[in-house]
């Protein structure tokens, strides 16, 4: 048990220390860049509800970089995203929603092979911390909506979404994964 303990300090300790790193930074910036012009296309179903595929920056800059690099990128492409297209106030907490999804990202997937059950696991984690508890709550807090109605009303589409997101999410970090071996034997 103790060993578990020392691991994880390990674990946060060296997820802390991809902050130090400038192809880190530089690299989570850029995914932050790319974040930001796919979060500007998406598919509106009706006033609280999208799709976007924004979450596929956030999981690959959480594969390649960790939890807290794609963590502040992911906030940095909610912040700038609203900058660009403001859509209603802003409000912090979908920031910390960006933040908590790279956070999940980045520790379902940093230094981790790259498994389809992993892919699933990622953005089912996302879909429940965020989409189903996070994201109503902040819209009943702004906007005075019943919570539960607003969690129901998200099943369908997220029951449909994960199987899909979660395929693509693989398939990108695939391609990843192969890219990454490369350039690490070159």
């Amino acid at each position: 048990m103790q060993q578990n303990g020392f691991a994880l300090g390990r674990y946060a300790r060296g997820a802390l220390l991809e902050l130090k790193k400038v192809s880190s930074i530089a690299g989570g910036g850029m995914l932050a860049a790319l974040g930001v012009a796919i979060k500007a296309l998406y598919v509106p179903l009706g006033q609280a509800l999208r799709i976007s595929f924004a979450f596929l920056t956030a999981g690959l800059s959480g594969y390649l970089y960790g939890p807290v690099v794609a963590g502040f990128a992911a906030m940095v492409v909610d912040i700038l995203g609203y900058l660009i297209r403001p859509e209603g106030a802003y409000f912090f907490g979908f920031t910390f929603n960006a933040f908590l999804n790279g956070i999940i990202y980045g520790c379902w997937l940093w230094r981790r092979p790259v498994r389809l059950w992993r892919s699933f696991a990622a953005c089912g984690t996302s879909i429940v911390a965020v989409s189903f508890l996070l994201n109503p709550l902040w819209l009943s807090i702004l906007y005075g909506d019943a919570w539960l109605g607003l969690v129901l009303m998200r099943i369908p589409t997220n029951a449909i979404l994960l199987p899909i997101n979660s395929l693509m999410l693989y398939a990108l970090l695939r391609v990843a994964e192969r890219a990454k071996r490369q350039f690490i034997r070159s």
